[in-house]
């Protein structure tokens, strides 16, 4: 009868799988349902990493579940890093806990780039989203992947300068989804 069952951190039991004795259980008759609680528990060590950055509130994990693609599958989390040691902090703890991470910018691509794996991380870069320098000598910018593509236009404008990618969803795609989609590349 208990083949298909696995407990941790329990010494007891019911047939239901409740709690008894204030302690946490898990009664298990199938491994899918061992593998929602196991991820749970490595999103919560992820929540402690990044506290207020992550969420796995179901309105999040509802929004950050599709793109213009018309594809849909809920992620496990939604980090928000705010900053470089942000993204790291995400980065070594999903590599060392194997969980696969999606990048995402604002979510307008048509080719499902920014869609979760089963049990991936999302990784939404819109609180990355400043331009940190417009070099009009080498006629380059730096921005962070969440600055917004009509956001970048406008600045430039004011430099006599242009990005050239023009997607009819410039005021709300992101620059690092323009680059991870490859828009605005030669022959797209």
């Amino acid at each position: 009868m208990l083949s298909n069952t696995t407990f941790i951190g329990v010494s007891w039991v019911n047939r239901w799988g409740l709690i008894l004795q204030g302690v946490v259980i898990v009664f298990v008759r199938h491994p899918a349902i061992f593998l929602i609680f196991w991820t749970a528990m490595k999103m919560d060590k992820l929540s402690e990493l990044l506290p207020g950055k992550t969420s796995t509130d179901p309105e999040d994990i509802l929004c950050y579940g599709f793109d213009a693609s018309g594809l849909e599958a809920p992620p496990a989390a939604v980090v928000w890093p705010h900053d470089t040691l942000d993204v790291i902090k995400v980065m070594k703890y999903a590599y060392a806990n194997a969980i696969p991470v999606i990048p995402r910018g604002a979510g307008t691509g048509m080719t499902g780039g920014s869609v979760p794996s089963q049990g991936a991380v999302i990784l939404s870069m819109e609180k990355m989203n400043r331009i940190i320098e417009i070099d009009e000598e080498n006629l380059t910018v730096l921005v962070e992947p969440g600055v917004l593509n009509g956001k970048l236009q406008r600045e430039l404008e004011r430099h006599k300068l242009f990005y050239p990618p023009d997607p009819a969803s410039m005021n709300f795609c992101t620059i690092g989804g323009n680059v991870a989609e490859m828009q605005g590349v030669q022959g797209q």
